[in-house]
């Protein structure tokens, strides 16, 4: 079933060039209203002024307006206020997110790297040391690292070469 919808929709280039610069002359003034009605409440919230005249009515007999458009204006400008006060919630929320995600990897990625250390120094010492739950790992003299796919073996090849080259030669 298909249904037809009525629209009241105007075009510019359908209208008459004298209206369509009324219409444009009349929107930048409401703009102009709404931002400087912006500006009188961004003072007020920020620097706890407070004026003689209400912003309705300072807006009314700066730009000229009738009560239906500076009340419009000054509606518009309280809207965009109240929405940038509610964002910057939201914002100071997903900040204090990221900041513990960042203090978490970096706690988790010195822990990794003090493990390496710990590792690191005892293979130089000479008595290889793994932590538990560690990739690397020691099965007599043969030492390996597991990856995802495949794992590495070594060995010290001078134990390797007198023990099993040379059996003759024992320590």
């Amino acid at each position: 079933m298909e249904k037809c919808f009525f629209s009241n929709r105007i075009y510019k280039k359908d209208l008459p060039q004298k209206d369509v610069s009324v219409i444009q002359d009349a929107l930048l003034i409401f703009n102009k209203a709404k931002h400087t009605a912006y500006k009188f409440f961004l003072d007020e919230y920020n620097h706890n002024l407070k004026y003689d005249i209400s912003i309705h009515l300072q807006i009314k007999n700066r730009y000229g307006l009738n009560d239906y458009f500076a009340n419009s204006a000054v509606q518009a400008a309280k809207v965009v206020l109240s929405s940038q006060k509610e964002l910057n919630g939201q914002y100071q929320k997903n900040l204090n997110h990221q900041i513990k995600t960042r203090q978490k990897k970096i706690k988790d990625i010195s822990k990794k790297i003090n493990k390496k250390e710990k590792v690191l120094n005892s293979l130089v010492n000479g008595n290889f040391n793994i932590y538990p739950g560690a990739r690397e790992f020691k099965k007599g003299r043969i030492y390996g690292i597991r990856y995802k796919k495949h794992t590495r073996i070594f060995f010290n090849a001078y134990d390797f070469e007198y023990q099993y080259l040379r059996p003759e030669i024992k320590n």
